[in-house]
């Protein structure tokens, strides 16, 4: 399974409005957005987001980070950093945190099976 069919088996989540997987740097490598939504945008906040993070960690001898949940008004931005390389979903608000992470876990390790995280 490459990494755009596990985005699409993803998106199948009634709850979920898109995803992406960037890199690091904001680079998108695959994105399912929904429509209206910009990858390049996103790939670039969440890059920004990841390094703000990062040193802000590191300044309190914190390593890293595994998930971070951003809320708005109407959607949950799950961070999900698998090393070299960040998943990013957008969710409806009403999603149960719980059951989404479960499926992020799982998400994660098929992405890690495809060995692009080299």
């Amino acid at each position: 399974m490459d990494i755009e069919e596990i985005l699409k088996k993803l998106n199948r989540n009634k709850h979920i409005k898109g995803s992406l997987v960037i890199t690091q740097e904001g680079m998108v490598v695959m994105s399912a957005l929904g429509a209206g939504q910009n990858a390049d945008i996103f790939a670039a906040f969440y890059s920004s987001v990841g390094l703000t993070i990062l040193k802000s960690l590191k300044n309190l001898d914190i390593e890293t980070f595994y998930r971070y949940i951003l809320s708005s008004e109407d959607s949950n931005l799950f961070f999900v950093n698998i090393g070299k390389l960040y998943l990013v979903v957008i969710t409806d608000i009403d999603v149960k945190l719980s059951e989404m992470n479960v499926e992020l876990y799982q998400i994660e390790s098929l992405i890690r099976k495809t060995g692009r995280l080299e």
